[in-house]
């Protein structure tokens, strides 16, 4: 199986995303941290299915809520690092 690193930066970003949607509807960051994990799983089964946003980086959009996850597959390695997370219409 393809192992997914997730950095810190993503890792920050994710908790403050979750937050926000908790503040605005109860059970809503929950939602949005399943949405999320559901991407990470349709990337690491098919880690090049997503299109490249600026090679080797490739995005994945979420299905529910609007945000990317940037990332880069090392093949030689069976390797994903998610490097960038960004959500498209939130306002901190």
């Amino acid at each position: 199986m393809v192992k997914i690193d997730i950095s810190t930066e993503v890792s920050n970003a994710l908790e403050e995303s979750t937050f926000w949607y908790e503040n605005q509807v109860t059970g809503l960051g929950t939602e949005f941290l399943s949405d999320f994990e559901q991407s990470l799983i349709r990337i690491q089964s098919r880690p090049k299915l997503f299109p490249f946003f600026r090679p080797p980086l490739r995005k994945c959009i979420g299905r529910r809520f609007p945000y990317v996850v940037l990332y880069v597959f090392d093949e030689s390695l069976n390797h994903i690092f998610i490097t960038g997370f960004w959500h498209q219409k939130q306002d901190y």
